[in-house]
Parts: C-alpha cells; sequence; structure tokens
C-alpha cells in the first residue's frame, strides 16, 4: 500500500512539472522574438526625395517676366522681366532638414520655415546668368512674432548669410530679393530677440493718464521703452513704455494709447502692422 501511494504521488508530481515546462519554454521563446525584432537604426532611415518643381522660360516669357509658386503657396520665385537674358529653366523644391543637418548647427534663430532650394539653368545645363536680382517669398511656420529674416547657405563660408527682408503679415510670408541664381534659403528668427513685427492696435489714452505714450504688451517687462515703426513706413515711428499688460489678441504685440497710435497711422484703421524694437 505503502508503495502504490509513492507511485501515485511521483506521478501526480511529474504531472505537476509538466503543466509548468510549456509556459518556461513560451517565455523563453517570446524573449528570443522580442530580441530579434529589426529596430531600424536612425542613421539608415530613408528619406524620401522631395518633389522637384521645374519650368521652361522660352524668350517670351523672360521678356516679361514669370511667378513660380509652390502648390501651398509657401515659397515664391519671381523671375522679372528682363532678369536673365537666354531661356532658362527654373528649379526649386523643398529640403528635408534631415538634408541640412550641419547647416542647422550653424542657425542664427530658430528655424521659422521649410528649407528652399532653387536654381536656374541655361539650355546646356549651365548655371543661368543674372542681369537683375529675382524675388522670393517663404512661407513663415512658427506662430511667434519675432522678427523674421531670410538667410541663404553659404556653403563654402560655412554659415548663413541674411538677405534685405520684409514681412507681409497678411499672406505671413517673409520677402526678399537675390542676385544669386542657386540658393538654399530658410527664415530664421532675429538673433537678439527682441524685435518683433506684428499688428499694433489702439486704446482710449484716458485709462492710462500717467504716460500719455504708453503701451500694453506681453512680450517685454514693465516699463521698457520701446520704438514702434510702422512696417510700410519705417521713418513713421513713436516712442513709448511698457505700463500694462496685453494685447490677448494672435499676432498684436502692442496697444498704444490713442495719443501714440496717432504718430504713426489714423485710429479709424484700427490696427497697423508695426515693428517693435527697444530704445536705448
Amino acid at each position: 500500500m505503502k508503495i502504490f501511494l509513492k507511485t501515485v504521488i511521483c506521478l501526480l508530481f511529474v504531472g505537476f512539472l509538466a503543466t509548468l515546462l510549456p509556459n518556461s519554454a513560451s517565455a523563453d521563446e517570446l524573449a528570443t522574438s522580442t530580441a530579434g525584432i529589426n529596430i531600424p537604426d536612425p542613421e539608415n532611415v530613408i528619406v524620401a526625395e522631395p518633389t522637384i518643381y521645374t519650368l521652361k522660360l522660352d524668350q517670351e516669357t523672360i521678356a516679361k517676366g514669370y511667378t513660380f509658386i509652390a502648390p501651398e503657396n509657401d515659397f515664391k520665385v519671381g523671375v522679372v522681366a528682363g532678369a536673365v537674358i537666354e531661356p532658362v529653366t527654373v528649379r526649386f523644391k523643398k529640403i528635408p532638414d534631415s538634408h541640412m543637418t550641419f547647416p542647422l548647427t550653424k542657425a542664427p534663430g530658430e528655424k521659422a520655415s521649410a528649407i528652399w532650394e532653387f536654381d536656374l539653368l541655361a539650355d546646356d545645363g549651365s548655371v543661368g546668368q543674372l542681369s537683375k536680382p529675382i524675388y522670393l517669398a517663404v512661407g513663415i511656420s512658427n506662430l511667434k512674432m519675432n522678427r523674421k529674416l531670410m538667410y541663404y547657405w553659404d556653403k563654402v563660408g560655412e554659415t548663413w548669410r541674411s538677405l534685405p527682408s520684409t514681412v507681409d503679415l497678411e499672406n505671413k510670408l517673409i520677402r526678399s530679393t537675390i542676385h544669386l541664381p542657386y540658393a538654399r534659403v530658410a527664415l530664421f528668427d532675429e538673433p537678439d530677440g527682441t524685435t518683433y513685427e506684428a499688428l499694433a492696435s489702439w486704446y482710449p489714452t484716458e485709462l492710462t493718464t500717467r504716460n500719455k505714450l504708453g503701451c500694453a504688451s506681453n512680450v517685454y517687462p514693465l516699463d521698457t521703452p520701446l520704438w514702434v515703426c510702422r512696417l510700410d513706413d519705417l521713418t513713421r515711428c513713436t516712442i513709448t513704455r511698457v505700463i500694462s499688460r496685453g494685447p490677448y489678441v494672435d499676432d498684436r504685440v502692442v496697444d498704444l494709447t490713442k495719443d501714440a497710435f496717432e504718430n504713426i497711422g489714423n485710429t479709424r484703421g484700427g490696427v497697423v502692422g508695426v515693428r517693435v524694437f527697444l530704445r536705448k
């Protein structure tokens, strides 16, 4: 009887072990299969080549000029009348940031647009010759009101070089001219971070009688002395000082007292595009 009981106990113990072994094997297999997953190396990820937009300008077209516009309206190349003498092919494309790793380490400020490349090619494939500058417009991609400048990448000097830049607040573009038939261009916030280009409005001077040329702003500390100038005429300016907070409206950088606003515009217009910078 004792032998029989021992035999039964041994058989039950073996059965119990048998129920455990499959789970252990499954766990091992799971660990092996997890380790075997092919995780792509970020350096080896393939980035799709950008779409190249191309258009040939014949003799008739170059005589009157032509503007190329990207499908999303965020890049424009304007070849003005007489800018080139011989027919050319104009090409442009958006460059992925991954193709500009080193140049972006040299960025003069926060990047505010995509990077675009354009070139003008003669019929023989050589670089086209310009007799006049061409016009560029690049779309603004960030929501900050800091002043933005257009730059082109100087590969030889390994630096971004600024171009004369004007802002189009309504269309959220920065416009410039360039004398080069080939360049990679982008927008960056102005490096000092204290100059803004956005809209300004006004409020009754009687609300802040202690400073008839005061203003409200959220981007400068209280009591900061400022210049505020019209974007379309930078000779029309007013002095002001931050005396309160506001405005709480998108794309508005300051609200001036009526007295200050009248120095740069007609109050009936409501708002005006301005450049605001420190008064030193």
